[in-house]
């Protein structure tokens, strides 16, 4: 499955996010609700929506990963720091990054 992000910041996800979606369907399955046909052939159809994030099947699940990945990420960076006993990883990057775990954590 494609998915294009049409509008919402990439590094702040939300729900009120416009994504684009493209995937493939087996010809002679039902199309799901929602979904349009594009274009096919006699094994495959194109079929897109668009869609707000919070309706995509997943959206938490999805989101739960990303916090649990920025995480894993976060501990690296502060291991990594204490290892080599002074900053190594950009001060910013790593203040912007747990701005962004703040933020899924507290469901924003």
């Amino acid at each position: 499955m494609s998915n294009i992000l049409i509008s919402g910041d990439p590094l702040d996800p939300q729900g009120s996010d416009l994504i684009h979606q493209t995937t493939s369907l087996d010809v002679g399955k039902p199309v799901p609700e929602g979904w349009r046909v594009m274009t096919g052939n006699n094994l495959t159809s194109t079929i897109t929506r668009t869609a707000y994030r919070d309706e995509l099947d997943g959206y938490g699940e999805v989101e739960s990963e990303l916090l649990s990945d920025l995480l894993e990420v976060r501990h690296e960076i502060t291991r990594i720091n204490e290892t080599a006993g002074m900053t190594i990883f950009n001060p910013t990057a790593t203040s912007v990054l747990q701005g962004h775990i703040d933020k899924l954590q507290n469901g924003e």
